[in-house]
């Protein structure tokens, strides 16, 4: 095993690995149009860049990690798109999606 001495740094970083969609908020919309949408949908998660924090684009969707060790991926990408669709209608274009960035 390998012991690290030294300086370690623990920065101020947001990484994600989900499956669902990039969505824009309506033209116009307000600045809490997202939460206002997931309200009440636990499962759904929201991640967005600090610099265009408020502006384009929102990733949304559903951590990989929380799906249910009997679930195939088939089903948890139906059951995330049922719920997506729900909310922000059926004009979604859905994939896994991953992206991480320094935000301190």
């Amino acid at each position: 095993m390998k012991i690290r001495q030294g300086f370690v740094s623990n920065s101020s970083t947001t990484s994600f690995c989900l499956y669902g969609a990039m969505i824009t908020s309506p033209e116009g919309g307000d600045y809490d149009w997202f939460d206002k949408k997931l309200e009440g949908h636990k499962n759904l998660e929201e991640f967005q860049h600090p610099e265009t924090y408020g502006n384009e684009p929102h990733y949304v969707g559903q951590s990989l990690s929380s799906m249910k060790d009997d679930q195939t991926f088939g089903d948890f990408k139906k059951q995330v798109e049922a719920e997506m669709k729900a909310i922000f209608g059926n004009e979604i274009m859905f994939g896994v999606l991953e992206n991480g960035w320094y935000d301190g």
